[in-house]
């Protein structure tokens, strides 16, 4: 069931993503010259995030035993990436 409902997570994830898209474009472009720290603290926060998001979703991916199997796809995962995703 876990697995299953991370994949789900991944739709809206990816429409945020999507819908935001010319933000995220714009923001490299002006983080030096015309925001605040404040602002940069959070654009800084708002990309860790998102990278920690795509760790783990990937992470994720790659450690199933349910879902891709069902695909037919068999990847034997790692033992890295069992202790990366417990770690986060």
């Amino acid at each position: 069931m876990h697995e299953w409902v991370s994949f789900i997570y991944l739709i809206p994830f990816v429409i945020h993503i999507l819908l935001h898209w010319d933000w995220i474009k714009a923001i490299p472009k002006r983080f030096f010259q015309q925001l605040s720290i404040e602002n940069r603290f959070n654009v800084f926060w708002d990309f860790l995030l998102y990278a920690l998001m795509i760790f783990v979703t990937i992470s994720g991916i790659l450690i199933s035993q349910a879902a891709l199997p069902l695909f037919g796809l068999n990847i034997k995962p790692d033992s890295f990436w069992f202790l990366m995703l417990h770690i986060t």
